[in-house]
């Protein structure tokens, strides 16, 4: 199993103690549970250090290398 929850959870962590705070995220296609669950560790770990998650900062995807340029 992967746990796309803790994943992206840790990922966002790290990259908020590193000194990021504008981090973006690129999710996949929608109705994708890996892709839900992804979204939801990155929202919650921003949370949990008393960010506020930004919509403006979520792009959507599809697990492509082209979707991920696109949205870049």
């Amino acid at each position: 199993m992967i746990d796309g929850f803790g994943g992206a959870r840790e990922m966002t962590n790290y990259l908020l103690d590193l000194g990021h705070r504008r981090i973006a995220v690129i999710t996949g296609g929608e109705k994708n549970l890996e892709s839900e669950e992804r979204l939801r560790g990155f929202r919650t770990a921003l949370i949990e250090r008393h960010f506020t998650p930004l919509r403006t900062l979520e792009f959507k995807g599809n697990f492509t290398e082209i979707s991920g340029y696109e949205a870049v």
